[in-house]
């Protein structure tokens, strides 16, 4: 948590540990909307160094979908959360999605639609105007 001068909290993150305890993983990130623009920045600045000096070898910022324009970054606002991690210069890796055969593709699609837009689409395109 990153709590400003006048005690309120201006930024939040969750983290997971990953690799037995030996990685962290950036679940959910969050900052007040009047939030000072390094608010973020420096709780993730913060939690990176701690991490290091607890002794974890890895940290992870999460993956993000490709962006494909258009309405996918009205429902998933990808590009500027791939630069804002950008920023920190992160090495990049490929994520797959593999299934068993091509019958369990469209629920396995479902299914990441679902964790990217818990509310539906239509609430996510709304939501992100």
């Amino acid at each position: 948590v990153g709590v400003g001068g006048e005690g309120v909290v201006q930024a939040w993150g969750n983290w997971r540990p990953c690799r037995g305890g030996a990685a962290g993983v950036l679940d959910v990130m969050r900052r007040r909307i009047d939030a000072p623009n390094p608010a973020m920045d420096a709780l993730l600045a913060t939690v990176l160094e701690n991490y290091r000096d607890a002794g974890l070898v890895q940290a992870s910022l999460a993956s993000v979908p490709r962006s494909h324009g258009g309405l996918s970054e009205r429902i998933f606002p990808a590009r500027s959360l791939r630069a804002y991690k950008q920023k920190f210069d992160p090495s990049w890796s490929s994520r797959w999605l593999a299934v068993a055969s091509r019958r369990h593709t469209l629920p396995a699609l479902t299914a990441v639609g679902r964790a990217y837009c818990p509310g539906g689409v239509r609430r996510a395109c709304f939501r992100n105007r």
